[in-house]
């Protein structure tokens, strides 16, 4: 992980990897620029979450979008939001489409499971 102050010329002249991402770490905040493979720049942010200490990725947005300065001031912003715990570091409240399927054949189970047991009881 190549570090370094994080410059509008630096930036221009990073090529994409081969393959995965790459990342360039700022010397003077804690954020760095993700090169995707089919080259696409943004900036992210790396910290601890306090649940559980798993290190977490947030992206700030993209490069051109956002400059360095101003990436470097929502990395500010959103570290001390986590060092205050104003950001929710919960697990994402989406449930997936397989915990959906779940759901939806666990209720149609029940309405079964509540005639058969009022059946056996009587």
């Amino acid at each position: 992980m190549p570090t370094g102050a994080l410059t509008k010329r630096m930036i221009d002249l990073l090529s994409a990897p081969a393959s995965g991402r790459a990342f360039y770490w700022d010397s003077r905040c804690p954020v760095a620029l993700r090169i995707t493979a089919s080259g696409t720049k943004s900036f992210v942010v790396q910290y601890r979450s306090r649940l559980g200490g798993n290190e977490r990725r947030h992206t700030l947005g993209r490069y051109g979008v956002l400059t360095v300065d101003e990436a470097r001031n929502r990395a500010k912003t959103l570290l001390g939001e986590v060092a205050d715990h104003l950001t929710n570091d919960a697990p994402r409240s989406t449930p997936s489409a397989a915990a959906r399927g779940l759901t939806r054949y666990i209720r149609d189970a029940e309405s079964s499971w509540g005639t058969a047991r009022r059946t056996i009881c009587r």
